[in-house]
């Protein structure tokens, strides 16, 4: 019995050696990296620059792809790399765990950290008749109908949906315009769940939320932005839930950064997972303890607009959000039925932190969607009422094209049913897209400063006045990152061309403050020189 019993723990021993799981390695630097903040097209594309000069964002060594060599020698060693995060200067990997102390003598290596059990799963394959006064009702709830009626539907805005799979969308009429048009290119279409590009697969709820923004079926169907540019990836694995699905959203994000993503809708929430070692606790609701809340806000930092399900578990011990709702920057977004009522399974707030969430609501109780089989349903949760918000957001963007990321959000709030007492039920309230739009209107009437570019591609800094009359001259000083005073001086902006530029041809490479001044007003901006 006893030798028995010593083979039987032999075989375990050597069975969960050879195991296969998923991990995620992070990197101690990104040494020897081809890739420098001074030529940021070589990762970013042009839209991705563009979005970013428009909301003042420089390009920072975190924007860096990871170290080559160091992804290399994973390969080497026998690991098999499935993506990497510049975010977070990591790869996620699967290889067996007597690979583990190998992987950690690599240079460069800081730590890793089990993120899935087992290999990366293989794809699998897997009602009610509404009419078009359904969907024109929820469009009309968020005054959507004005917004078309304004000939705004997203277009040349870039929506990036993250979910657990869009099945069947490839094959329904609702969507066929959008692929007609070029629309949904298959460069945009990631499954990071099993590899590869194939999306149209696994699970058809993120052909539903999709549908919110995207559908498009004549007397019958209409969503809210449907003549957007999209792009579709699978992050959640439905199967299972581990961390490594926050990973996969990471990757997305990225992603769509570089692509130039303007707006990103996910549907999506974690707590708890299969293995309890990786759950969260309520007080982790902070923004920035879960992964994916770190990552949704780096994205919003980088000019997206990321709308996110505040999650359902109102009726529930857990009560609060899910990450990534309680992301800072991001809007989370509650649901409420068609009376205004917020719906019981909502999630509420405050945010571990004691910031007000959810951002705002929309409606997500017996919302009309195109489902994977062709049937056109509803379906109920806050997943259904993030994408109406994204919706408004990419017709925002399309109508106020120079409006920054934060000047969308802050319409959003502003202009939603209780502005002025935010809650911890429904935040901001309601969303609206009249609401938003006089926002914005009376916002662009202001005065404002323009600066580019930045980061710095030349020696000069150019400053546009967008009122000259209200802006006529402004005190400018130049300050360093020590708080130090390197530059001064009187600018004027005369009404037949209020620009002027400034020479940073005297001052090393780094960051500095630009700060104006005038009668009735003042303004502070960061300026990178590279």
């Amino acid at each position: 019995m006893t030798k028995w019993i010593a083979v039987f723990l032999i075989i375990l021993l050597d069975y969960s050696h050879a195991q296969v799981n998923r991990y995620v390695v992070f990197f101690q630097d990104k040494a020897g990296s081809p890739y420098s903040m001074s030529n940021p097209s070589a990762f970013l594309s042009a839209r991705s620059l563009a979005r970013r000069n428009k909301n003042q964002v420089p390009v920072t060594q975190e924007d860096l792809p990871v170290t080559p060599a160091y992804v290399d020698n994973l390969r080497n060693a026998g690991a098999n790399v499935l993506y990497t995060s510049r975010w977070f200067n990591a790869a996620v990997i699967q290889c067996p765990v007597s690979l583990l102390s190998t992987l950690l003598g690599l240079p460069g290596i800081s730590r890793i950290e089990l993120v899935a059990p087992g290999a990366r799963p293989s794809g699998r394959l897997e009602a009610t008749s509404l009419t078009q006064e359904v969907t024109d009702a929820q469009l009309a709830f968020h005054r959507f109908d004005e917004m078309h009626e304004d000939d705004i539907q997203g277009e040349g805005v870039y929506v990036a949906i993250f979910d657990s799979g869009f099945r069947g969308a490839d094959t329904l009429s609702g969507f066929r315009h959008a692929f007609d048009e070029g629309r949904v290119p298959a460069a945009l279409r990631f499954n990071l769940v099993n590899g590869g590009n194939q999306v149209f697969t696994r699970d058809d709820h993120g052909t539903a939320v999709w549908s919110v923004i995207a559908g498009k079926k004549a007397g019958v169907f209409t969503g809210g932005a449907f003549k957007a540019t999209f792009m579709l990836a699978i992050t959640e694995d439905v199967s299972s839930e581990y961390r490594i699905e926050e990973y996969n959203w990471v990757v997305a994000a990225e992603r769509a950064d570089s692509a130039g993503v303007d707006v990103i809708n996910t549907s999506l929430g974690y707590n708890t997972f299969d293995d309890p070692a990786m759950d969260y606790l309520r007080s982790n609701m902070n923004g920035q303890t879960a992964i994916i809340s770190q990552a949704a806000r780096k994205a919003a930092q980088r000019g997206i607009v990321v709308v996110v399900s505040a999650g359902n578990e109102g009726a529930r011990a857990w009560q609060i959000i899910t990450a990534p709702a309680d992301a800072h920057d991001v809007l989370a977004v509650g649901n409420v039925n068609n009376s205004g009522l917020r719906n019981p399974t909502s999630s509420v707030g405050p945010s571990a932190d004691g910031r007000i969430k959810p951002d705002v609501a929309a409606l997500g109780t017996a919302v009309a969607v195109l489902r994977g089989n062709g049937v056109i349903g509803s379906l109920s949760g806050t997943s259904l009422a993030a994408p109406m918000v994204a919706s408004l957001a990419a017709g925002l963007i399309q109508k106020f094209p120079d409006a920054t990321m934060a000047d969308i959000i802050r319409a959003i709030k502003m202009g939603a049913s209780q502005a002025g007492a935010p809650d911890n039920q429904i935040g901001y309230g309601i969303v609206s897209y009249s609401g938003s739009r006089n926002y914005l209107q009376n916002l662009s009437a202001e005065p404002k400063l323009l600066f580019f570019p930045n980061p710095l591609t030349t020696e000069m800094l150019t400053i546009i006045s967008t009122n000259p009359q209200a802006i006529p001259s402004a005190n400018c000083r130049v300050i360093n990152h020590t708080g130090q005073v390197v530059g001064a001086s009187i600018l004027t902006f005369p009404d037949t061309n209020p620009s002027v530029s400034i020479s940073f041809s005297n001052l090393p490479s780094g960051m500095y403050f630009v700060q104006l001044s005038w009668a009735s007003g003042s303004s502070v901006v960061k300026i990178i020189k590279p």
